[in-house]
């Protein structure tokens, strides 16, 4: 599967997950996909009003999950990371 097609998936995904809660105003500061196939890493970087906490990280990681062990494009290995941007994540604009 192309980067971008695992991009806009992944994009695509969270949106589905954030509207399930959107009483927490989650949204995507970055996406990342690093390494090359079969050892690639798919970063996301997500944020929140009051900030994101350990547990929004392992429900979006769960969530998330699911909807990519699902979609038969996705036809390799990634290590999934899903975690805050922090301080900085305001001054990044939406993946």
């Amino acid at each position: 599967m192309k980067k971008e097609m695992i991009l806009d998936s992944t994009r695509r995904y969270l949106e589905r997950i954030f509207e399930e809660f959107p009483e927490e105003a989650y949204k995507t500061v970055r996406i990342l996909l690093k390494g090359s196939k079969n050892n690639r890493k798919l970063e996301i970087f997500v944020d929140k009003k009051g900030g994101v906490t350990i547990d929004d990280c392992v429900m979006i990681t769960r969530k998330l999950s699911k909807y990519i062990d699902n979609d038969e494009n996705f036809d390799e290995h990634f290590i999934l990371e899903i975690s805050s941007p922090g301080e900085f994540g305001n001054k990044d604009k939406e993946a």
